[in-house]
């Protein structure tokens, strides 16, 4: 069996001194998603906040079509036009349906 030792207590340390009292703080009260799709922030002194549309994944209905890179033989995904999509920001994932997105049509919006 081993005994344990006690080690010796550390220095006291000196309470440093209280700082000022602030005021209450201002919190979220609420949050919601409106019809927009953007994020409302209600605080508890009544102030709204909106604070812009949330991004739920990437824009859906866009129109595509396939081209083939001259140089890499790849074949992309090119962003041709606004299709069915209905967001006001729009968001272009990195692919779609298996090949990079790698260009958008000059005049696709």
């Amino acid at each position: 069996m081993i005994k344990e030792k006690k080690g010796e207590q550390g220095d006291q340390c000196i309470q440093g001194e209280q700082g000022d009292k602030g005021l209450d703080g201002i919190s979220v009260k609420s949050a919601y998603i409106d019809n927009r799709g953007h994020l409302i922030l209600v605080l508890s002194d009544g102030t709204i906040i909106d604070a812009g549309k949330v991004s739920q994944g990437y824009t859906e209905g866009l129109e595509y079509i396939y081209g083939r890179n001259a140089f890499t033989n790849d074949i992309t995904a090119i962003v041709k036009g606004i299709g069915a999509a209905t967001d006001y920001d729009i968001v272009i994932p990195p692919t779609y349906r298996g090949y990079r997105v790698a260009y958008i049509w000059q005049s696709a919006f």
